[in-house]
């Protein structure tokens, strides 16, 4: 590559860059803007690689530097050395990509017509590892000469007559920076993290001190130190209030490091939503804002809103043209995971699946895959399976294997087989393993041999989940010596969840308890699923039933999270969970009532709000064409009461509660059944469901009287057979109202 030859009255350019063992990257760095420069200057601070030879090699003057722990000395030390009117000084991690490059004398002499005196460009990060993007920032490494840096460490450019900052559209100018990727990541967080306490403990004066909070946050935030980050965001926001302190490009990041650390260990929402206002006050029309609100959304449950969020970050993120990192760019594949999963949320199934799909094709996002399978098995074997090899013959055959791996882990013998042999034939897989075998035979419901394979893979390779699927299938084999296999390699609590073992279980255990409800769900549904679940459930006591349903709800097994919410204690979170898990399962009349519910007795307003609004649009649709005849059906409804056939017609009442809206007949006869089968919980829930629609209903309020009567609340079942003695005009049931009142004790 030939170096610039600057022509008559041209802006004189040097470049200057510090290096250390960079021999893989000085090279990258020097060609992305040799042809634009009149000089070039690397200052190495003692490397022991080819640093140096390859820098000298690309036409750079080498000068060495005794490194004294302070970035701005070495910069410094390269700018006194330059000749240049103005300056670039880029990291050796970084690079102008090649059409950018091109622009880089125009930029400058854009910047000098204007009067300034540098020039933020954007700084793309990457991980040089996977090449993938992970946020934007706006940086100044392009100035006047004259300018120096200050500070040891995260120095910054200065000037005593101060900034003219010349700013260009980020989508015309802009450079990689590879530094903070994965391969080196800790360590360069550990050197930055000594350097800014050394510092600090120097009592720099208060405007710096609030930068090196800022600073340290972003260390203890890449490092998972969690309270340490917002401790550190605090003490930086105290520091600003009193001083004042810019920090261009870094001042959003404290809030935007705090909100994560509150992701990761799932803080206070409370607290979550604290950090999130103060982002979105401080910083409007801020794209990581509305993406930070996007995701609270999300984990409340609030899925419209979400989406809405998602769709704000997206648009904002592509006019954004400020100095805070952006990282909605590097999210989008995300981003659109999390639309997928909102829009799953609220029925669209055709809109989610389009959004998988891409995913699974272009992304080769493994995750994608698992929820568009988990969208269609429902749909039933044939159509599933359908489903599944078509998408295989559709995707590039890089992305077969990982579209195997999924059609594996929902026990989808046909596609597994039809995917193994198309790979075998055209790319030579390997031979059939064990683990492959295991999901087949599972898949096609032989689980003994299932069973064996699995557990050769349990010993041979140390594999837990094999172990656990082993113990699954042995169960369902109803197999004694491969039961004894697997219970050999599973842990005591999957046994005891199973049935087979009379172990305790304990908090730490429900990962892995909800780890093989999972399993089930996927190999035979959620009627497998929610009977390990409501036996792991009672297992586990009612203390922990709703954690326990909330690991379930993360991993989609929403009929196992309803069984397992059921055991815990009613109170208006519970009856909400109940409701929106209801929901995921299509039981709309069930979820709408459940929800009214919840939202009657206080449980989070927007989030019943939306789920109810959801449920109760969805209701609409699937009664737009159908007229049942109700005193009918409620006649048919009530012969199945009276030949004391409770199954068939709560089976009977569930559909009638889908098919129109329930008069208070309907919620009597409901209740009632659910009475009689013992369900004393369900019972007390569809009564109060139906009274707040007929609060003076008496034969509702009676029934509400018998039904806390058993289940020991007298105190409660007296004011409902008062109250209902107060409205009813029927002197037979005034009899029994009666005497249900004296039978019971002062």
């Amino acid at each position: 590559m030939k170096a610039y030859t600057r022509k008559k009255g041209d802006v004189k350019i040097s470049a200057c860059t510090i290096a250390k063992n960079e021999a893989k990257n000085i090279a990258r760095c020097i060609n992305s803007y040799k042809e634009f420069v009149d000089e070039i200057i690397v200052v190495d601070t003692g490397s022991t690689d080819d640093t140096v030879r390859i820098a000298e090699e690309c036409g750079a003057t080498v000068l060495h530097f005794d490194w004294c722990d302070d970035f701005s000395a070495a910069k410094n030390f390269a700018i006194e050395a330059a000749s240049g009117d103005w300056i670039i000084c880029l990291d050796a991690d970084q690079y102008f990509s090649e059409n950018c490059g091109t622009q880089v004398r125009r930029v400058i002499e854009n910047a000098e017509r204007k009067g300034k005196n540098c020039v933020m460009a954007r700084e793309v990060n990457l991980d040089d590892a996977s090449g993938r993007q992970k946020s934007e920032v706006g940086v100044i490494r392009i100035f006047r000469a004259g300018l120096r840096y200050r500070f040891p460490i995260h120095e910054s450019i200065f000037s005593p007559q101060g900034l003219e900052i010349a700013t260009v559209p980020k989508l015309q100018f802009f450079y990689y920076h590879t530094g903070y990727s994965s391969d080196r990541f800790e360590g360069k967080l550990a050197r930055n993290l000594r350097l800014l306490q050394k510092e600090l403990e120097t009592h720099p004066e208060p405007t710096r001190e609030a930068a090196l909070h800022a600073y340290m946050c972003d260390c203890y935030s890449g490092m998972n130190r969690h309270e340490e980050t917002r401790a550190e965001a605090r003490a930086y926001l105290e520091g600003r209030r009193k001083t004042g302190v810019r920090m261009l490009g870094l001042e959003a990041k404290p809030y935007i490091n705090s909100i994560n650390s509150l992701e990761k260990e799932e803080g206070p929402l409370e607290e979550l939503d604290e950090w999130i206002s103060m982002l979105e006050r401080d910083f409007p029309g801020y794209p990581d804002a509305a993406y930070a609100r996007a995701r609270y959304d999300y984990r409340r449950r609030m899925f419209a809103q979400a989406l809405e969020q998602f769709d704000r970050a997206v648009k904002r993120s592509a006019v954004y043209d400020g100095a805070d990192c952006d990282s909605v760019g590097a999210e989008m594949e995300r981003i659109d995971y999390f639309r997928g999963l909102c829009k799953w949320a609220l029925g669209d199934a055709v809109g989610a699946l389009d959004l998988f799909a891409d995913l699974s094709r272009h992304a080769k996002n493994n995750a994608a895959m698992l929820r568009m399978l988990a969208i269609v098995k429902p749909m039933g074997d044939l159509h599933a399976d359908a489903f599944a090899q078509d998408f295989f013959l559709s995707l590039d055959d890089a992305v077969k294997p990982q579209m195997l791996g999924a059609v594996m882990m929902y026990y989808m013998s046909k596609p597994a087989t039809f995917g193994y042999a198309y790979m075998r034939d055209r790319q030579g897989a390997k031979d059939i393993d064990a683990t492959l075998s295991g999901f087949i035979q599972a898949g096609n419901g032989d689980y003994l041999g299932a069973s064996n394979f699995f557990y050769l893979n349990a010993v041979g390779a140390k594999n837990k989940d094999s172990a656990m699927r082993a113990l699954l299938c042995a169960v369902l084999a109803q197999n004694a010596d491969a039961l004894e296999h697997a219970k050999s390699v599973a842990p005591p609590c999957q046994q005891a969840a199973l049935g087979v073992a009379d172990a305790p279980v304990a908090e730490d255990d429900i990962p892995q308890i909800a780890s093989l409800v999972v399993e089930a769900d996927r190999l035979r549904g959620g009627a497998l699923s929610a009977q390990i679940a409501r036996t792991a459930a009672e297992q586990l006591g009612t203390g922990l039933a709703q954690a326990f349903a909330e690991q379930l709800e993360k991993s989609f097994a929403y009929s196992a999270a309803l069984a397992a919410v059921e055991a815990a204690p009613l109170s208006p979170e519970t009856v909400f969970l109940r409701g929106y898990y209801t929901c995921r399962l299509g039981r709309m009349g069930e979820a709408e009532d459940l929800l009214r519910l919840a939202k009657a007795q206080g449980a989070d307003g927007p989030a019943a709000d939306g789920m109810l609004e959801s449920a109760e649009k969805r209701l609409r649709a699937f009664r737009a064409d159908k007229q049942p005849d109700m005193a009918a059906e409620q006649a048919r409804v009530a012969a199945h009461l009276e030949r004391g056939d409770f199954h068939t017609a709560q089976a009977a009442l569930a559909v009638l509660r889908d098919l129109a809206e329930p008069d208070a007949p309907w919620y009597s006869m409901a209740a009632v059944t659910a009475y009689y089968l013992g369900q004393d919980e369900r019972a007390a829930l569809i009564v109060r469901a139906g009274l707040l629609r007929f609060p003076d209903d008496a034969d509702l309020l009676y029934n509400a009287g018998d039904i806390y009567s058993r289940m020991g609340l007298k105190k409660c079942s007296k004011i409902y057979y008062e109250q209902a003695l107060e409205r009813c005009g029927d002197e037979a049931l005034r009899e029994q109202i009666r005497a249900a009142l004296v039978s019971m004790p002062a």
